[in-house]
């Protein structure tokens, strides 16, 4: 037996590793999936296609147009040539005179095929400029939208809005001023009222022409009175009616120039005019929390007819928001004389419906007394404060009373200036020098003759109850003194 043996060469193929090229710097580290890329590549083509010109868009909207314009004509001939068409089709189907109709027999009627009508052919729909190539709609957009909401057109079921228009506001007229009577003259300080302009002799004349045409009905045609006979030029008239007296309102006859006994608000009862009004000052008015929140609500109410109208938490006489008065709303003393005791009261008033409480809280000073009487305020009844001011060593008062009330906490200041005796009295004889008159307000007066609102207290126990050894009674005849011998 003989063994063949077949030797195979085996050639082997070694590929030789070709190496790969480097990822550009702009590239290294960068993962995009495949999304990404191509919104990379459509930004680079954006970026490198060039911006349309003026001529480019202009030559692209006159195409749009005449295609527009085409569609326009072919749907106008095609709905033209559709009602010629119908009427073709109805006279077709109709049968001649000589033929049988096909009411006479039933049998032709169910041999007789049914015609197909030919449907109309639909015209294609116009579409317009902006939809062909550009997609912009005013109405679709922000400002489209938002004028739709504005107008009330967003919603078709609605009505449309119509535009506001805003009326100019015009000031209302004066009313005419009441006719002049015996019982309402002009008052004194009242200006002159302008006098009518007389007719002139021109306007007189017009009126009696017009007065003469309007007469009787047959006046202008010149003939006689309805219902009187023509009479001769020579023949005397026994009887001739007086002419009725027309009917026309009383009209009393003002006297000219001002009642001398009656004057308006601006003078006084003693025919001089009144001067201006002074300012009044007002105390700081606050709310009272603390007692709305804690006693509020279970606070009892006066709830009739006649205070309907008021608030229901907070009812008053007068200002709805205000339950207690206080007047005057300062307590301003102004320059005192070292060693002298000095007063003013203050008043408080209720103005609410009910009884009230109130609780005052006096300023923390040694020269500075508030006395006052506890206990119930009806209703539009005042209690006094008595504000004490002890001028003890020369300072400078700026403090504040409190007046506690269920509703409000209404603060008065209190102010004075306390100067030593020798400087105040030079003071007071060098203002009567250049400007004739003291300092102090005690010395002041009031139109009427009145004591004015600060008191000087020269009681001389009561005032050494109070001060003690520091009190020093005022100079003997202190306002009848010369300036000459006060400066001295």
């Amino acid at each position: 037996m003989q063994v063949k043996c077949v030797r195979a060469y085996c050639t082997e193929v070694v590929e030789e590793a070709k190496e790969i090229p480097p990822d550009p710097a702009f590239a290294q580290g960068l993962s995009l999936d495949a999304f990404e890329h191509c919104v990379k590549a459509l930004q680079g083509r954006l970026a490198e296609q060039r911006a349309p010109a003026a001529a480019e868009l202009l030559s692209r909207a006159l195409a749009v147009l005449a295609v527009a314009e085409g569609e326009g004509a072919a749907l106008e001939a095609e709905a033209l040539e559709a009602p010629k068409a119908s009427e073709e089709a109805t006279e077709e189907a109709q049968p001649p005179d000589g033929a049988r109709k096909p009411e006479d027999s039933m049998q032709d009627q169910e041999n007789i095929a049914p015609q197909a009508t030919k449907p109309a052919k639909k015209g294609k729909k116009r579409l317009s400029v902006a939809e062909t190539e550009w997609s912009f709609s005013y109405f679709k957009s922000e400002t489209g939208l938002q004028f739709l909401m504005d107008t009330g057109m967003l919603d078709p079921d609605s009505k449309p809005r119509q535009a506001s228009v805003v009326k100019e506001k015009r000031a209302r007229p004066p009313p005419p001023p009441p006719p002049r009577t015996p019982w309402n003259p002009r008052l004194v300080g009242e200006p002159m009222e302008e006098p009518e302009k007389e007719a002139s002799p021109e306007n007189r004349a017009e009126e009696e022409d017009e007065e003469v045409e309007d007469g009787w009905p047959g006046a202008g045609f010149g003939g006689n009175e309805f219902g009187a006979l023509p009479e001769e030029a020579n023949q005397p008239q026994f009887f001739h009616p007086a002419q009725r007296v027309p009917i026309m309102a009383v009209q009393d006859e003002a006297p000219f120039g001002p009642h001398p006994d009656k004057k308006g608000p601006t003078w006084d009862v003693y025919g001089e005019p009144r001067g201006p009004k002074g300012k009044i000052s007002q105390a700081y008015v606050g709310v009272n929390t603390d007692y709305m929140e804690v006693e509020g609500a279970t606070g009892r109410k006066t709830n009739t007819a006649a205070l309907a109208h008021k608030r229901s938490h907070v009812k008053g006489l007068g200002d709805n928001h205000m339950l207690v008065e206080v007047m005057p709303g300062a307590c301003r003393f102004g320059p005192l004389r070292q060693g002298s005791l000095y007063r003013m009261s203050v008043y408080v008033r209720n103005l609410e419906v009910d009884v009230t409480r109130f609780n005052v809280k006096p300023p923390e000073s040694k020269l500075v007394n508030v006395k006052w009487q506890p206990g119930h305020l009806a209703p539009g009844m005042a209690t006094k404060l008595t504000v004490e001011v002890l001028a003890l060593e020369p300072a400078r008062i700026e403090q504040l009373l409190e007046v506690h009330t269920k509703a409000h906490v209404i603060r008065v200041p209190i102010t004075a200036r306390i100067v030593g005796a020798e400087e105040y009295d030079r003071l007071d004889a060098e203002s009567m020098a250049l400007h004739g008159r003291r300092i102090g307000r005690h010395r002041e007066k009031s139109e009427t003759h009145k004591p004015g609102p600060v008191q000087l207290i020269t009681e001389p126990s009561y005032c050494k109850k109070v001060m003690g050894p520091t009190w020093q009674p005022p100079p003997v005849e202190f306002d009848d003194l010369p300036a000459t011998e006060l400066l001295r």
